[in-house]
């Protein structure tokens, strides 16, 4: 692991275009052309980019959330991803309670959304999941067949949104207290059909908390007392640091320091030549992480392979 700061990489940038604020500490640049507050989204912005080319080379291999466990509820067929949900991995649906015995669903395109149930003989065990199906919907997830209890806990394994490099982690959001604009706080929330998650909102301006917590707006503002809180993001995106694997977190500077010159009315060519070649570097290295094997074909989605195995999918003798 090779993990910078966020105010290591805001150096890394102010030495790269030359820009004041060297020798201040991260947080007292406030008076310079490129505050460590501009600085802050600059780099964010930059995180993003490099985030995404890494997600589009197998980015399972190289980010990967907690398991997340649907709050299965009887009769409910469509419930919210995950605050931070960037791209599915994985939906697998448990048969019974001991959390080992996992098998694998499929998505459903718009073709098959009114299709049957289907017949399934032969005194099969598990019956619940056979023509179980998944589709991504906006900010949620729906299943098909819409009868019947869902058989099992769901269990997803997907990539997350980008970090949110913060120069410390957000505290607790407490009564009565003085908060200084661009304050970040968390509170603890539960979504109408989600698990119970930290967010984190910032204060657009400086006052006193209430006396007592108020209805907090996802995503959204709300009024508190004199402070104006608005959403930020799920508190597992915020990181103070940021993992470039390979010393890749230089795409990431190079990128910002660019963002800076042109604010500062600069020559960006050599930047630009720079940044080209580290793109180069990370389009060659990023696909084969797992060295010591080669790429594979999965198995298809018929009836062949049989109940559960690899190959086997559906009813009939064919696939979807």
């Amino acid at each position: 692991m090779r993990a910078q700061s966020l105010a290591q990489m805001a150096l890394a940038v102010r030495q790269r275009v030359d820009l004041g604020g060297q020798n201040n500490a991260f947080g007292q640049n406030a008076d310079d052309n490129v505050t460590d507050v501009e600085m802050t989204s600059y780099l964010n912005a930059s995180v993003c980019e490099l985030f995404g080319l890494l997600v589009s080379a197998y980015g399972d291999n190289y980010y990967w959330a907690p398991d997340y466990f649907l709050p299965i509820v009887s009769g409910t067929y469509v419930y919210a991803l995950p605050q931070d949900f960037y791209k599915l991995v994985n939906v697998d649906l448990g048969l019974d309670s001991s959390g080992i015995t996992w098998r694998s669903i499929r998505p459903y395109n718009i073709h098959q959304r009114n299709q049957s149930p289907g017949f399934v003989g032969g005194g099969q065990q598990y019956l619940g999941w056979i023509n179980l199906s998944y589709q991504l919907q906006g900010q949620n997830i729906s299943f098909l067949p819409n009868t019947g209890n869902i058989p099992g806990p769901i269990r997803l394994q997907y990539i997350p949104e980008p970090p949110l490099l913060c120069a410390t982690l957000p505290t607790a959001y407490a009564t009565s207290t003085a908060y200084a604009q661009g304050a970040q706080v968390t509170v603890t929330l539960t979504p109408a059909t989600g698990n119970a998650t930290q967010q984190v909102f910032t204060a657009l301006s400086a006052g006193t908390s209430g006396g007592t917590a108020p209805s907090w707006n996802v995503p959204g503002t709300t009024q508190d007392n004199s402070i104006l809180w608005t959403y930020s993001c799920p508190l597992s995106l915020c990181a103070t640091t940021f993992d470039g694997i390979a010393g890749w977190e230089d795409y990431v500077i190079l990128d910002s320091a660019i963002k800076c010159a042109v604010k500062q009315e600069m020559d960006v060519s050599a930047l630009l030549a720079q940044r080209q070649a580290m793109l180069m570097r990370i389009d060659a290295e990023k696909s084969n992480r797992q060295a010591g094997d080669p790429e594979v074909v999965t198995g298809g989605y018929g009836w062949d392979g049989g109940v559960g195995s690899d190959s086997g999918w559906g009813v009939g003798g064919g696939s979807w």
